[in-house]
């Protein structure tokens, strides 16, 4: 249960912001250094631009100490002589590979965000925001001819409809209502909430 703070100690907190937590828990009975920090956010007694900053010749906790992380630290580290991977310019195009092998370029803009290049020759050239529900095709095929007379805009139900296989549909539909069909012929529910378009005996 938290600690009810009477206005004398809320005086008392606000008195003692030059001290660290801990001296003012030490100084307030029935406090930790872990309540003095959640009282002074709550009661909005913020410490000095300063307190939490390093001083003019102090020196750190772990001066002279062989400090390690552990874990994996020490082999994920960067190695003398190991060439750092270079940061990509604003404004660079490159190409990414996707998880079904295909190569669509993207484009470096600012705020380390990285955008799918057709898309962005879209925005510029016609001056309009694509929303989440459009997507930008290519229309010889091509992923990475991102010139504008190559690209056409379509929404995602028209890209789900235009990438349908209805002979794979067909046939896999086929195939389940065999299997349903034999379920039925030895008197058990199939395992699907199909049923065959055979007529009853």
């Amino acid at each position: 249960m938290s600690k009810r703070w009477t206005m004398a100690e809320k005086k008392l907190l606000g008195a003692m912001l030059h001290l660290t937590d801990k001296e003012i828990s030490a100084k307030i009975p029935g406090t930790t250094p872990t309540s003095v920090g959640a009282a002074r956010k709550r009661f909005g007694l913020l410490k000095s631009i300063d307190s939490g900053r390093f001083k003019p010749k102090q020196a750190p906790w772990n001066k002279g100490t062989n400090y390690n992380a552990g874990g994996r630290s020490v082999e994920t580290r960067f190695k003398k002589g190991v060439p750092v991977k270079p940061v990509r310019k604003f404004g660079e195009v490159f190409p990414i590979v996707d998880g079904t092998g295909k190569t669509y370029l993207f484009i470096k803009l600012q705020n380390h965000r990285q955008y799918p290049y057709g898309r962005y020759v879209w925005e510029q050239t016609t001056g309009e925001k694509l929303t989440r529900n459009e997507l930008i095709t290519f229309k010889d095929g091509n992923q990475q001819n991102c010139s504008f007379d190559n690209l056409r805009k379509i929404t995602k139900a028209q890209n789900a409809n235009r990438n349908r296989n209805r002979k794979k549909a067909a046939e896999s539909l086929k195939l389940t209502w065999g299997v349903v069909k034999t379920y039925e012929d030895f008197g058990l529910t199939p395992p699907y909430k199909y049923k065959s378009k055979r007529k009853a005996p």
